[in-house]
C-alpha cells in the first residue's frame, strides 16, 4: 500500500526528531568529557611558542587544540607545558645531532641504551634495556646522555621546579 504524502512527511520529520535527540544526547555527552566549559577561558601555545587566552565555545580551533594536547586551564599549566616542549625539543634535536637517524635495538640486550630519567628532585643518565617511551628518547652511550644532562640542565629543572 502507498503511503500518502502526509504520512511519509509524518515519519521523516519523527525519524529527524529522534535524530535531533541522538545527537544533543551525543553532543550533551561528549561536553562532559571537557574540562572547560562554554564561554569559560583557557590558555593554550601558538605556533610562535607564546602563550595566549581564549574563551572556551566548542568550535573547531577549541576542540583542533583540546585534541592536541593544547588546551590548560590556567596560564601557569601553559608555561610548564612550553617549557616541557621546549626541553624536550632541545634534548631530541642534540640526540639526532649525535646519532642522526639511530633506534635502539630493542631486540639486542648487548646494546647499551641510556636515557633521561628523574625521580622528582633530580635528573640522571640511566642505562635501561627496555622501552620505557621516555620523552627525551634514547642514547647510544652514557658520555652523551650526561652531555645533554649537563647542556640542558637549567632548562630541565626550570621545568622540574616551574611554579614550586
Amino acid at each position: 500500500m502507498k503511503m500518502s504524502k502526509f504520512q511519509e512527511y509524518i515519519e521523516t520529520k519523527n525519524r529527524y526528531e529522534r535524530l535531533e535527540k541522538q545527537l544533543k544526547k551525543a553532543q550533551d555527552d561528549f561536553e562532559k568529557t571537557i574540562p572547560f566549559q562554554k564561554s569559560k577561558k583557557y590558555w593554550f601555545i601558538d605556533s610562535e611558542g607564546n602563550i595566549k587566552d581564549t574563551n572556551w565555545y566548542t568550535d573547531s580551533s577549541d576542540l583542533n587544540r583540546f585534541n592536541l594536547g593544547n588546551t590548560f586551564n590556567t596560564k601557569e599549566e601553559a608555561e610548564k607545558e612550553l617549557l616541557r616542549r621546549v626541553v624536550v625539543s632541545k634534548v631530541g634535536q642534540f640526540r639526532r645531532e649525535c646519532y642522526g637517524d639511530w633506534v635502539p635495538d630493542w631486540g639486542n640486550d648487548d646494546e647499551e641504551k641510556y636515557t633521561i630519567t628523574s625521580n622528582g628532585m633530580y635528573f640522571f643518565a640511566t642505562q635501561t634495556n627496555c622501552d620505557i617511551f621516555n620523552i627525551f628518547g634514547y642514547f647510544k652511550y652514557e658520555k652523551e646522555c650526561k652531555k645533554a644532562l649537563d647542556l640542558f640542565s637549567d632548562d630541565l629543572y626550570k621545568w622540574l621546579n616551574y611554579g614550586k
